[in-house]
């Protein structure tokens, strides 16, 4: 198997559900976000980071489940801090959790839970 094949395997995995999940998530988040009806307290290209930073990470959701939903947390509670209009980007969260209490210990799934739920409750209250 040449490196390539394998360096595109690693990044996709077998058949690619992962990225698909990633990318529909995305296209979903920026349609809504680029809808105008936001009343982000900021202009609304500065939400454009924090949907990919939260939504595209959920493509390696298998190999590293706390770094993907670290990193979504944070995106998506920055994004409703700022008063960005709700999308999907909300349920790459959902399923950076799932992932992380299929994958790990019943301990760290509600750690995981209990931090993730706290940092979306503050955003929520602020924004």
């Amino acid at each position: 198997m040449s490196r390539v094949w394998r360096f595109t395997r690693w990044l996709i995995g077998d058949d690619g559900r992962d990225w698909a999940l990633a990318v529909l998530l995305a296209l979903g988040s920026l349609a809504v976000l680029a809808d105008g009806s936001s009343s982000a307290r900021v202009p609304a290209v500065l939400g454009v980071p924090l949907v990919l930073i939260g939504t595209l990470p959920v493509a390696w959701r298998r190999r590293r489940p706390e770094l993907v939903l670290a990193l979504a947390t944070v995106a998506y509670a920055l994004y409703v801090a700022l008063a960005f209009p709700d999308g999907p980007a909300g349920f790459s969260v959902l399923v950076a959790l799932f992932t992380v209490a299929a994958r790990r210990p019943r301990d760290e799934s509600r750690a995981a839970l209990v931090l993730s739920g706290g940092l979306l409750l503050a955003a929520l209250l602020i924004g």
